[in-house]
């Protein structure tokens, strides 16, 4: 499933139905909770509240559900190319360079609550989240 589609269910009504927000563990224990708002989304970690635009949100949904599909974390990875084509970026020509200060933007405002660790990159692979689906 597309985060565009996670991101339009997600639109649709208030809730997700029984399961509720995205939950992650990451890789040094801590839980993690992502909330779709309109226009955006919140993460919430250890009574931390970090607020998201809309296509930095996207970002995250899109690692959340990759590394929930991937059973081995080493392909859980997302090349650059298939981020720009999955996000809604205002580019005429979208680059690397626009997903990476995407990233950029995203890993900022993590480090607020101390979750630098969330987004994992590796050069020539792609991005990655940095925890496990709870």
């Amino acid at each position: 499933m597309s985060a565009q589609s996670c991101l339009a269910d997600d639109a649709a009504g208030a809730s997700r139905g029984p399961e509720g927000p995205a939950r992650v563990v990451t890789s040094t224990g801590r839980a993690v909770e992502l909330h779709l708002r309109d226009p955006g989304g919140v993460v919430r970690a250890d009574g931390s509240v970090v607020a998201f635009a809309r296509m930095e949100f996207a970002l995250l949904r899109v690692l959340v559900e990759r590394r929930r599909a991937a059973a081995d974390p080493d392909h859980a990875f997302v090349p650059w190319h298939e981020i720009a084509s999955t996000l809604s970026f205002r580019s005429v020509s979208v680059d690397s360079e626009n997903v990476r200060e995407l990233v950029r933007r995203v890993r900022r405002k993590l480090a607020v609550a101390g979750l630098e660790e969330l987004i994992e990159s590796r050069q020539g692979i792609g991005y990655r989240l940095g925890g496990a689906p709870a």
